[in-house]
């Protein structure tokens, strides 16, 4: 054992003993605070933890005494800071003299995988769950770190921490000796090595995989082998097992040293989730006691709330809050014993469950605080339920007199020490002769400080308040919410058919026409509700591209850099899991074919690093990715070559850029000379251009040799619903996307006119824009009259293209909802799909992009 420990826990005590001197009067013991502070954070083999605490608190200390700070709200942090200090200088102490002990047994995976044990599956998979989230942040502070960004190497640092401690709560030993040994390696370098921190990512996604599916994860031998040449497994179990709630800083600390703390780094998200599933639990454990106390031998119900409470004291347990772990525990023996036969099930048991249903709702309460920031607090009467559950465990006799009451401001006043009995006794007697002040002034008169009296009276107040907000969540399957939003879709153009009806628009009734509107209005709100609960971001996305443009350009050994921008945007769940792999496809080509080497990039004139960027925005009532680089750009006149060679075009044909970059779409195109492990077969294309062709999209290329190219790609924000304009061409009725209209024009004869005798261009504010007659598009040229009158409909495509659409009329502008054609009409150029109108016909919806490349044709 380190005598440095034993010390610096005896220096802690002499400086919380130093405190208790400090008034406002008088700060001088302040001054023996700072120095023995001074000694714990110069003192050697002590945690950082310990020194960190130490220096804040001896700044804080200088603040109070230069009246930096305010004295009351400086001390009140002082003294939290010292007492949280204490207790972690005590438990080092602890851990140092039990570092001898045997260590424990091995987790179950190490002679193969295993399941968790059956009370610890649902533990496990939430963990796993969890995990995963929490690795894709994980990896992204390392891809901030290796950019140069120090401040990232805090957030890995303690994200290593708290997984450190959660395993330790799950006992899975092999993996809290890796992490240790990873957080040692760090802590005694100052620094981290991308590559390592980027495996021990993959480690832990895969563990985390297989406790998704309820498994123990099993350490892989080459990790066992490292562990085992730098003595990690000599690691101790109780230090393996730290809290993740446990608080390094001294303006973090508790406050009395009956509280429990939930730390700043506890995932607020499982708090929530824990919260609302601990209420449901306990809310059906009283319904069924209730039905206990009427008929005592259901076992069922008796099975009930024992899993009830077994699964709460699971929870608990991972989420560190010992106390709350305990209560669930020792009610979960009581039934245990009841179930088993070994006790009765008797009312004054029944009225002891009871009693620790509501303990464990106050506890609760106080957890769904703690994520609103107001410190945890463990109830007066946790201790006396548990004595008494632990009691009747053993089949004791319960005291019929016992009853936990709420104390009082004197008893909790003497208990601290702060007030002598004779004081509160002399204050409680004016009372009784018919004093009518507080109990407060009345102390105060016999000397006791106000500032304790105050102290005490916000504890008791808040003891009182255990209503707290947390906003409910519910699990809802991806399958049932799609049915929702089918079902409010049929809803919405079962609505419409009911508005336009003819006997309805007959009635001539205004208050039913107001009706009609507001739940028009109503189901509108509804529809975009629901719409929008499918809607996620592309962040995930664009952070797995980001470690495969890292892990990419090393194996390649070029030097890149990797931006991304709108990582915010949002689109339809169903797009944001499908555009994944075409985006991975472009990427490798663009390291592999586009980004030269460094001697190519300088002979050039680039810089030797070079830049890829990924970004989303929305535009024209789509979402747009580009991915784009500065490498050497697409060799038109190559790529022609090889269309020639395969008869894709023919030698005499003039092709615009665009028709020529196309090739590179077709299957088993590729103009590389050399196939690699990464690209050059000619297949990834052609996945890019049918997977987003199935999701509604489409991609554009704009490349300059020797400067860069930019890929465009164009997908629809929702696969469901659209606004769209009604426009009628003869006898049918078509629908054109609403974002997709810059401007209606009802043309005069000298704004239109007539190019190279054939095509035709609008005059807008001084500017040409090319004219598409849709009736000889769709109809064939000569069908209608170019005399006939009309309305122009300026639109613009994802790629900032405008064109003018010549109809016939404009009638009307609603919501509609999108329906594929079916296998059996197939794609259609220019149109993206159907939708039931109001009268039960079926109108096409237009594709913008798809009628300039027919019109282009």
């Amino acid at each position: 054992m380190n005598n440095d420990s034993r010390t610096v826990h005896e220096i802690v005590n002499s400086a919380v003993a130093d405190l208790l001197l400090v008034d406002a009067s008088d700060k001088g013991p302040l001054g023996g605070v700072i120095s023995k502070m001074e000694q714990v954070s110069g003192s050697a083999g002590i945690p950082e933890a310990l020194v960190t605490m130490a220096k804040r608190i001896a700044k804080l200390a200088e603040f109070i005494i230069m009246e930096t700070t305010p004295f009351e709200e400086g001390f009140r942090q002082l003294s939290d800071g010292l007492s949280k200090m204490a207790q972690n200088a005590g438990t080092y102490l602890v851990n140092e003299e039990n570092a001898g002990a045997p260590p424990g047994e091995r987790n179950p995976g190490e002679t193969g995988e295993s399941g968790a044990p059956a009370d610890m599956v649902e533990l496990f998979t939430k963990f796993g769950q969890q995990l995963l989230i929490t690795l894709e942040d994980f990896e992204m502070y390392v891809l901030e770190y290796e950019k140069g960004a120090q401040e990232a190497l805090q957030e890995i640092k303690r994200m290593l921490h708290t997984w450190k401690g959660e395993f330790g709560v799950l006992d899975i030993k092999d993996h809290v000796d890796c992490i240790h040994s990873l957080e040692e390696r760090i802590l005694s370098a100052g620094s981290a090595d991308t590559d390592e921190l980027f495996r021990f990512k993959d480690l832990l996604e895969s563990a985390a995989e297989k406790m998704k599916s309820g498994m123990i994860p099993l350490l892989p031998e080459q990790y066992r082998i490292t562990l085992a040449s730098t003595g990690g497994e000599q690691h101790s179990q109780q230090e393996a097992g730290e809290s993740i709630g446990v608080v390094e800083t001294a303006d973090e600390a508790q406050t009395d040293s009956g509280e429990e703390e939930i730390g700043a780094n506890a995932d607020k998200g499982l708090l929530a989730d824990f919260v609302t599933e601990a209420h449901d639990h306990i809310h059906r454990s009283e319904t069924l006691l209730l039905e206990l106390e009427v008929d005592p031998s259901k076992m069922e119900h008796i099975n009930t709330i024992f899993r009830a409470c077994h699964t709460i004291k699971g929870v608990a347990g991972f989420l560190s809050l010992k106390t709350l772990t305990k209560v669930a525990h020792s009610t979960e023996n009581l039934m245990d014993q009841v179930r088993k036969g070994a006790l009765a099930l008797t009312p004054q048991r029944i009225d002891l469950l009871f009693e620790a249903m509501d303990c464990l709702k106050e506890m609760i309460a106080a957890v769904a605080g703690a994520i609103e920031g107001i410190p945890f607090e463990v109830p007066e009467s946790a201790s006396y339920i548990i004595g008494r559950l632990e009691a009747s465990s053993s089949g004791e006799a319960q005291p019929a007199q016992a009853v936990y009451r709420e104390k009082r401001v004197g008893e909790m006043l003497v208990e601290q020490g702060s007030a002598s009995e004779r004081q509160v006794e002399c204050a409680l007697k004016k009372q009784l002769q018919g004093d009518e002040r507080p109990i407060g002034e009345l102390l105060i008169e016999e000397k006791v400080p106000p500032r304790v009296i105050g102290k005490a009276l916000a504890a008791q107040t808040k003891a009182k308040t255990t209503a707290v907000e947390v906003e409910d969540t519910i699990r809802v399957p991806v399958k049932r919410l799609d049915m929702l939003i089918d079902a409010i879709g049929e809803g919405v153009i079962a609505q419409s058919m009911v508005y336009a009806n003819g006997a309805v628009a007959q009635l001539k009734d205004i208050a039913l026409e107001k009706k009609i509107a507001q739940s028009m209005l109503i189901m509108r709100q509804i529809q975009e509700m629901s719409m929008s609960l499918r809607m996620v971001a592309l962040r995930s996305t664009f952070q797995k591209m980001a470690r495969l443009v890292r892990d990419l350009s090393k194996k390649v050994g070029k030097d890149v850099e990797f931006a991304m921008e709108g990582e915010d945007t949002e689109l339809d769940k169903s797009v944001v899991e499908n555009i994944g792999d075409p985006l991975i496809h472009m990427l490798r080509n663009s390291l592999d074919h586009g980004i030269e080497s460094a001697d190519e990039r300088s002979a050039s004139g680039k810089p030797q690093k070079a830049r890829i960027t990924i970004r989303a925005y929305h535009k024209a009532g789509n979402v747009c990715i580009e991915i784009e680089d500065d490498g050497r750009g697409l060799d038109r006149e190559k790529i022609r070559g090889k269309a020639i060679e395969r008869g894709l075009c023919k030698q005499s044909e003039q092709l615009s850029d665009q028709e020529v970059y196309q090739f590179i779409f077709m299957p088993g195109f590729s103009t590389a000379a050399v196939v690699t492990d990464i690209s050059g077969r000619g297949v990834g294309m052609d996945v890019v251009q049918r997977n987003i062709s199935a999701l509604r999209g489409a991609i554009d290329i704009q490349s300059e040799q020797g400067k860069g190219t930019l890929f465009t790609i164009r997908l629809p924000l929702t696969l469901a619903i659209i606004n769209g304009m009604v426009i009628r061409l003869n006898n049918e009725r078509y629908i054109v996307p609403t974002l997709s209209i810059l401007e209606s024009i009802l043309p005069e004869k000298n704004q239109i006119e007539t190019v190279v005798g054939r095509e035709e261009v609008l005059k807008v504010r001084g500017e040409l824009v090319r004219l598409i007659r849709l009736e000889e598009l769709f109809f064939g040229a000569g069908t209608g009259s170019r005399d006939k009158e009309g309305i122009a409909l300026v639109v613009e495509d994802a790629m900032g293209r405008n064109v003018a659409l010549y109809v016939d009329e404009i009638i009307d502008q609603q919501q509609v909802v999108i329906k594929s054609l079916g296998e059996g009409v197939g794609d259609i150029p220019g149109v993206s799909g159907g939708a039931i109108m109001s009268d039960g016909t079926i109108s096409l919806i237009l594709d913008i992009a798809g009628i300039m490349r027919i019109a282009a044709e």
